[in-house]
C-alpha cells in the first residue's frame, strides 16, 4: 500500500489550524473569570481538592479540569485551557467531510470556523458550550462515514459535555428528521453524495442496526471512564444524568438573565455581518439550486434558529450552534460564486474587485466621521456640515451602485453581481476578524464585550494585587493575612480569594473585631471606623443593556462605548498594616 504524502492541502489546513490556536491561546489567563465561569472552576478545584462533593452537570470540562488544577495548580489559564483546545480543534471535522461539502468550500469553512467571533468567545470561556459543539460535529461526522467505534466514542465524549449539548442536539435531530421526509423525493443530480437521500438515511439506519454493539461499548466505556476520570472521580458520573435534569429546569425555571432577541440580533449584526450576508443570500441560493447537501444545510440552520429563539434560557453565546451549517453553506455558495468565473475574467474581475473595496472602506470611514460628527456637535450652525457628512456618504453609494451598473452593462450582470459580492465579502471578512479578536477579550476594554458572558471582574486583579502587596510589607508573602468579606458573596470573589490563608464570606462582624482585611459594599462603615483605610474597587460591571437605546447601540456597534453597570465595593485595610500605621489612631493630650 502507497502511504499518503503530506500535500499542498493538508499544509493549508495545518495553517489554519495554527492561525485558530493563536487566536484561541493568545493571551487565554489575562483575564479574570466571570461569576459564570468561576463557579465552574471552583466545582473543579473543589474536585481537585478531593471534597465529596458532585461534580455538577459538565463532566468532561470539570474533570479535565480538576486533574489540571491537581497536577499543575488552578490558575485562569487552566480553566479555560480545554474549551480551547476544543475550540482549535472544530476545523478537524470540516477536514473530515471535505470530499462531501467539496475541497475548496471546506477549506474556507474551515478557515472561518476557526475565526468566527462565536466560536471563538466560547472557546475562551470556562464552561462546555465548545465542547459540546465539537463533539456533536465529531458525532454526526463519524455517523456519515459509518466509523462505529469512533462514533461511540464521540457520543459518550457529547454525553459527558452537560447541559449545554442539548439544544444542539436536539436541532440537529430535528434538521435530520425533516430531512427525511422532505428530501427523499428530491432527485435532482448531486455531485457532492455518493447516494440518494433516501438511500443515504436508509444505510445509515442500517450502519447503527449492524453496528449497535460497538457504538454502545465505546459509548459505555467513554461515558464511564470519563465521567469518572478513570476512577479517580467516581461522583463525576452523576452529571451525565444530571444535564437533562439542569435543561429541563432552565425550561422552566430561566434565569433572568437570559439574552432578549434584541441583543442577539444586534451581536449578529455586530459580529457577524459576513455570516449574515453570505448566510441569507446562501440559502436562497440553496432554495433556488435545490442541491440536497445545501438544503440539509438551510434545514440544519433553521432548526438551530428557531430552538434558539423559543429557548427561555438562551444566551448570546448558544448562537454557536447556528454558525456552523451556515458557514459551511456560506463556504458552498462563495466558492459556487468564484467557480462561476470566466477565466478570461480573472483580470478584469480583480480589478473591479479592488476597486469595490476601496469604495466600501471610503464609505465605511465617512459613516463614521458622521456618527462621530453627530456625537459631538449639535448647535445649529453646524448644519451645513452634518449635510455635507451626509452627502458623502450617499455619494459613496451612488458609487458603488453606479460601478456595478457599468460593469454590468459593458460586461455581464453575473460578472457585476459576483464582483460586488465578492468584494463586500472581503470586505466584512475584515470586520468579522475584528469581532473575533474583540469577542476574544483582547482589546482595551473587554467589559464592553456581549460575547464575553458574565460581568467582567478585572478589577479584582487590581484589588488581589494591593492586598498582597500589603501582606509582603507586613509578613514578607503575599495571601498570608485574613481577609472578610460582608454581604460580597460572589464565585468570582472566591475564585479570586482561593489562594488566602483565612478568607471569610459573612453577613456582619462583630463591633469589636478588627480583622486585617475588610471588603465590604459603599454602604459600610467598620465601627472602629479610624483604625482602617478604604478604596473603592468596582467587583463587577458590564455594559447596561437595558437602559441602551438607539443612539446608545450606535456607539457601541462603531466604538464599542456604553454605560456602565458597576457593582462597587470598599477594600479596608487596617492601619497597622502600613509602614508607620498604628492599629488606632493616636490619642493627642489636651491642656
Amino acid at each position: 500500500m502507497k502511504d499518503k504524502r503530506f500535500n499542498v492541502e493538508d499544509l493549508i489546513y495545518l495553517a489554519i489550524l495554527f492561525f485558530a490556536s493563536w487566536l484561541r491561546l493568545i493571551g487565554l489567563g489575562i483575564l479574570s473569570l466571570s461569576g459564570y465561569e468561576a463557579q465552574h472552576a471552583l466545582q473543579a478545584l473543589s474536585v481537585a481538592q478531593g471534597a465529596p462533593q458532585l461534580t455538577g452537570s459538565q463532566p468532561l470540562y470539570l474533570n479535565g479540569t480538576a486533574l489540571l488544577f491537581f497536577v499543575f495548580g488552578s490558575n485562569e489559564f487552566l480553566a479555560r485551557i480545554i474549551p480551547a483546545v476544543c475550540g482549535l480543534l472544530m476545523v478537524i471535522p470540516v477536514y473530515l467531510l471535505r470530499q462531501k461539502i467539496g475541497r475548496l468550500p471546506a477549506m474556507m469553512a474551515a478557515f472561518l470556523l476557526a475565526m468566527d467571533p462565536v466560536l471563538v468567545a466560547s472557546s475562551r470561556q470556562a464552561d462546555s458550550l465548545i465542547i459540546a459543539i465539537l463533539f456533536l460535529s465529531l458525532s454526526f461526522v463519524f455517523l456519515i462515514n459509518k466509523k462505529a467505534k469512533s462514533f461511540g466514542i464521540s457520543l459518550g465524549l457529547l454525553f459527558l459535555a452537560g447541559t449545554q449539548l442539548w439544544l444542539g442536539l436536539i436541532s440537529l435531530a430535528a434538521a435530520i428528521i425533516f430531512a427525511r421526509f422532505f428530501l427523499v423525493e428530491d432527485k435532482a443530480d448531486d455531485k457532492n453524495l455518493d447516494e440518494d437521500t433516501s438511500e443515504f438515511f436508509e444505510s445509515c439506519l442500517v450502519f447503527l442496526r449492524q453496528s449497535y454493539r460497538s457504538i454502545l461499548t465505546g459509548l459505555l466505556a467513554t461515558a464511564i471512564l470519563g465521567g469518572a476520570a478513570f476512577m479517580l472521580i467516581p461522583g463525576g458520573l452523576n452529571g451525565v444524568f444530571a444535564s437533562p435534569v439542569y435543561f429541563i429546569q432552565n425550561i422552566t425555571n430561566p434565569a433572568t438573565n437570559a439574552s432578549s432577541i434584541l441583543d442577539s440580533l444586534i451581536a449578529v449584526i455586530s459580529y457577524e455581518p459576513l455570516l449574515l450576508v453570505l448566510g441569507v443570500t446562501g440559502i436562497i441560493w440553496a432554495m433556488t439550486r435545490r442541491n440536497k447537501l445545501d438544503l440539509f444545510l438551510s434545514f440544519w440552520w433553521a432548526a438551530a434558529f428557531i430552538f434558539y429563539l423559543i429557548y427561555p434560557a438562551r444566551v448570546v453565546n448558544d448562537l454557536a450552534w447556528n454558525v456552523i451549517p451556515l458557514w459551511i453553506l456560506s463556504a458552498r455558495f462563495f466558492g459556487w460564486i468564484l467557480f462561476s468565473i470566466d477565466p478570461d475574467e480573472k483580470k478584469w474581475f480583480a480589478g473591479f474587485v479592488v476597486l469595490s473595496l476601496v469604495i466600501f472602506v471610503f464609505i465605511t470611514l465617512s459613516m463614521v466621521y458622521l456618527i462621530l460628527f453627530f456625537n459631538t456637535q449639535v448647535a445649529v450652525a453646524d448644519q451645513n456640515e452634518a449635510l455635507k457628512r451626509v452627502i458623502v456618504v450617499v455619494g459613496g453609494v451612488l458609487l458603488m451602485l453606479a460601478m456595478t451598473y457599468l460593469v454590468g452593462f459593458g460586461w455581464s450582470a453575473r460578472l457585476a453581481m459576483s464582483q460586488l459580492m465578492v468584494s463586500l465579502c472581503i470586505f466584512l471578512l475584515a470586520i468579522t476578524f475584528s469581532g473575533a479578536w474583540n469577542a476574544a477579550g483582547l482589546t482595551k476594554n473587554p467589559e464592553m464585550e456581549m460575547l464575553r458572558y458574565g460581568s467582567d471582574a478585572n478589577a479584582q486583579q487590581l484589588m488581589d494585587k494591593t492586598m498582597q502587596d500589603v501582606s509582603r510589607w507586613k509578613l514578607g508573602a503575599g495571601k498570608l493575612l485574613d481577609v472578610v468579606v460582608i454581604n460580597k458573596d460572589f464565585d468570582d470573589l472566591r475564585w479570586t480569594l482561593r489562594d488566602y490563608r483565612d478568607a471569610r464570606f459573612v453577613n456582619s462582624i462583630p463591633s469589636s473585631a478588627l480583622p486585617s482585611i475588610i471588603i465590604s459594599p459603599v454602604d459600610y462603615v467598620p465601627s472602629s471606623e479610624q483604625a482602617y483605610r478604604g478604596t473603592a474597587f468596582a467587583l463587577h460591571q458590564k455594559p447596561a443593556w437595558t437602559l441602551m437605546f438607539s443612539q446608545e447601540w450606535v456607539n457601541w456597534i462603531f466604538f464599542r462605548k456604553a454605560p456602565l453597570d458597576r457593582d462597587i465595593a470598599i477594600l479596608w485595610v487596617r492601619n497597622d498594616l502600613f509602614p508607620g500605621g498604628n492599629a488606632m489612631p493616636q490619642t493627642i493630650p489636651t491642656e
